[in-house]
């Protein structure tokens, strides 16, 4: 998987909305009188409307006037469900693969991806515990019924959870042991969340590598078009200076895609050195704890020593971590004593050897095996996906070399379908996670042609399920096709795609701006009878800029708060960060209509088309 193909494409989105007002809606603003109880609020009557989402993007256009189609895994060809002179639409399925082996290594990539998980949550468990780490045990227990003179009993659970460290203390301990132990776990927290932030950051430095050197790649090919290097027995040609200003933004963008790359090292290789830093800090935490555990061990023991002596008849059978002669407690976690009770809680026989406490080392290394098991789940999950062989456009097989039964490998083109679509061209996008959950294969969608102004029209032809970034950056492949538009259109060019997620009509519609988390929990104030709010929970559908598709949990004429006249409004600098008047709208910094409380979606378009009206206004 090629890093630069994530970070070469970047578009940017925006989810719009353009709804239609229909139905009774009513334009104005209707102001009540001060003895009205609803006077204290701005209204909107709920009535029946149509809505219509979308999603927008930019993109620029390929020819897809031949496909040589062929899996990109290896297997058995399972089914070939096309032959010569069919015709396809986008998005049909033309030959699948087995997929017995592909499921079983994806089952496979869960099991290390959960053993890789488990053993960190040990590490981190026995880090906690001042013991070994075990698989079989979570826990350590000290049984203090053993003999009459044994330290009160704790059991300790430490459970990993990504990002945050929990142990649990089921009794009572020194205060001192549990200061070190909190500041353990907090030195642990610190050192995982240091180790995803380096990781990012190592990823963003290697992209940026490859960009740069992809950039300066076209700048050396610019350079040897510029130098006009003749072929023998050919005439010398004068430099054309027009090439000059080419070659000069090409050196340019060299520069600085090369500085970019530089300063990501810079920042990838200091992250790496805090989290050496860190390390230390976590080590000297187990110490820390290793003390205090061997403090509290030893002010528990009876004088004479008989608990934790090597050699002799443990008095309490308490297991104290590499006792000595005189039942000091080592650093490493290993006892010396031959009494009733082991660290493990056995009781009677022989010394127990603990071994050696994980260390910072470990952590990491248990870290960096669950980031190699989350890989490899990725490439597997991306195979099976690979299993299916689909149109990318509408158009003719004009061959089929498949054979059901016939073993293929990926990326052979020999083993493959030859699918013929005239003039028609694709738009390959890359998408967010968010994005991807609204899209679906046979959507429509409008394309406008930046140069010229013409509109095209196309469908969604395949979304992508497997993120091709990484965690921190998500990226879908989503393919729009688009059929012969009867014209033309140059390779490469720029367009303007507005892509229908969702659309309904005649139905029950409450301006955007009244709902509050409209994509979530969803609720709107709704006057009473009283002429007080009260907060309605309802379901919602297609969302747009200016109206929502309220499912249930509201009838016509219900009367719902745009807003309350008595609030605060703020400060000009309050209004600045909100961005938006209500839920969704606003201007983005970029000019363009943007969310106001959507994170990375912006809700745009809207308006009334065909003249309808806003919902009546109160207040």
């Amino acid at each position: 998987m090629s890093r630069a193909s994530r970070f070469a494409r970047r578009w940017r989105w925006q989810l719009a909305a353009a709804p239609v007002a229909a139905g009774a809606l009513a334009a104005g603003v209707v102001l009540t009188g001060a003895s009205s109880a609803t006077a204290a609020y701005r209204t909107a009557t709920v009535s029946t409307g149509d809505v219509t989402q979308t999603l927008t993007a930019t993109g620029s256009l390929s020819s897809a006037s031949q496909h040589d189609l062929a899996f990109q895994v290896d297997g058995e060809v399972a089914k070939v469900r096309v032959g010569v002179g069919d015709t396809v639409e986008a998005g049909d399925v033309l030959a699948t693969l087995d997929t017995s082996d592909l499921e079983d290594a994806v089952a496979e990539a869960e099991d290390a991806l959960a053993d890789a998980e488990e053993a960190l949550a040990d590490d981190l468990d026995a880090q906690s515990e001042g013991t070994t780490s075990s698989s079989d045990a979570s826990s350590a227990a000290y049984d203090a019924d053993a003999s009459e003179g044994a330290a009160a009993a704790v059991v300790l659970t430490a459970a990993y959870v990504p990002g945050t460290v929990a142990v649990t203390t089921a009794t009572a301990e020194d205060p001192a042991v549990a200061q070190a132990r909190a500041a353990l776990v907090a030195a642990q927290e610190t050192l995982l969340a240091q180790y995803d932030t380096a990781q990012a950051l190592l990823e963003a430095a290697d992209a940026a590598a490859v960009a740069a050197q992809e950039i300066c790649a076209a700048f050396t090919s610019a350079g040897d078009d510029a130098s006009g290097e003749d072929e023998p027995g050919e005439e010398p040609e004068d430099a054309d200076e027009s090439d000059e200003p080419d070659l000069a933004a090409a050196l340019s963008a060299c520069q600085d895609a090369t500085a970019a790359a530089l300063a990501a090292s810079r920042e990838s290789i200091d992250a790496q050195s805090a989290l050496m830093d860190l390390a230390g800090e976590v080590d000297d935490a187990v110490a820390a704890l290793q003390l205090a555990l061997a403090a509290d061990d030893a002010g528990g023991a009876p004088d004479d020593g008989s608990a934790g002596q090597p050699g002799g008849d443990a008095g309490s059978g308490t297991a104290q971590p590499d006792g000595g002669a005189d039942g000091s407690t080592g650093m490493d976690g290993s006892t010396g004593m031959d009494g009733t009770t082991g660290m493990d809680g056995t009781t009677g026989g022989d010394a127990v050897d603990t071994g050696t406490v994980p260390s910072a080392a470990d952590i990491l290394a248990d870290k960096a095996d669950i980031t190699d098991a989350k890989a490899a789940l990725a490439v597997a999950e991306g195979q099976l996906e690979h299993a299916t062989l689909t149109a990318p456009v509408a158009g003719a097989v004009v061959a089929v070399s498949l054979e059901e039964g016939a073993s293929v490998t990926g990326g052979d083109t020999a083993a493959s379908i030859t699918l013929i679509a005239d003039n028609t061209y694709l738009v390959a996008l890359a998408v967010s996670l968010t994005e991807a959950q609204l899209l679906a294969v046979g959507q429509d969608a409008s394309l406008t042609l930046t140069s010229t102004g013409d509109v095209v029209e196309g469908t969604v032809s395949s979304v992508s399920h497997t993120n091709t970034g990484n965690t921190f950056q998500q990226s879908y492949a989503v393919t729009i096709a688009v059929p012969d538009p009867g014209f033309d259109i140059r390779i490469g060019a720029a367009t303007r795609m507005t892509i229908t997620v969702a659309s309904a009509t005649g139905v029950l519609v409450v301006p955007t701006s009244a709902v509050s988390d409209a994509a979530g929990d969803a609720t709107v104030s709704v006057i009473g009878a009283d002429g007080e709010p009260t907060a309605v929970s309802v379901e919602t559908g297609a969302i747009g800029a200016v109206y929502t598709e309220v499912v249930s949990g509201l009838a016509a004429g219900d009367e719902v708060v745009l807003a309350d006249l008595t609030a605060d409004v703020g400060t000009a600098d309050d209004d600045a960060s909100d961005g938006s008047g209500g839920l969704l709208g606003g201007l983005g910094s970029d000019g363009e209509e943007s969310s106001g409380g959507r994170g990375e979606q912006g809700f745009s378009g809207g308006g009334f088309p065909g003249g309808g009206a806003p919902p009546t206004m109160n207040g």
